[in-house]
C-alpha cells in the first residue's frame, strides 16, 4: 500500500511540476538591435556646463551623451530624433518626487 501511494504521490508531483513549467516558444525572431547613435537634432538644450544652446544638437553614443552643440554631424546608421520646437536637458535628472513624504 505504501509503494501505491508513493508512486501516486511522485506521479502528482511530476504532473504539477510540468504543468507549471512554460512551454518555449516554437521559433524566435531575432529583434533588430537599436542604433548605437541617436542625434536629437534641433531643440533647446537647456545644459548644465554650457548654458542654454538653441536650435541646438545632442548626440548619444551606446547611451552616454557623446556631444552637445549645433548641426552635428549623424553617423552612419544613426537614429535622427526632430527636437524643433522642444526642450531637452541632457544630464539633468528630474527628482521630483512624492513618496514617502506622507505620513499615511
Amino acid at each position: 500500500m505504501m509503494r501505491g501511494t508513493l508512486a501516486g504521490g511522485l506521479a502528482l508531483g511530476s504532473a504539477l511540476v510540468l504543468s507549471i513549467v512554460p512551454a518555449r516558444p516554437a521559433a524566435t525572431q531575432a529583434q533588430p538591435s537599436p542604433p548605437m547613435a541617436t542625434l536629437i537634432r534641433g531643440g533647446t538644450l537647456l545644459t548644465v556646463t554650457k548654458g542654454t544652446i538653441e536650435n541646438g544638437d545632442l548626440l548619444i553614443r551606446d547611451g552616454k551623451i557623446a556631444a552637445i552643440g549645433k548641426k552635428l554631424d549623424a553617423p552612419d546608421g544613426a537614429r535622427i530624433v526632430d527636437a524643433a520646437g522642444l526642450f531637452v536637458m541632457p544630464g539633468i535628472i528630474d527628482t521630483h518626487s512624492h513618496m514617502g513624504v506622507y505620513p499615511w
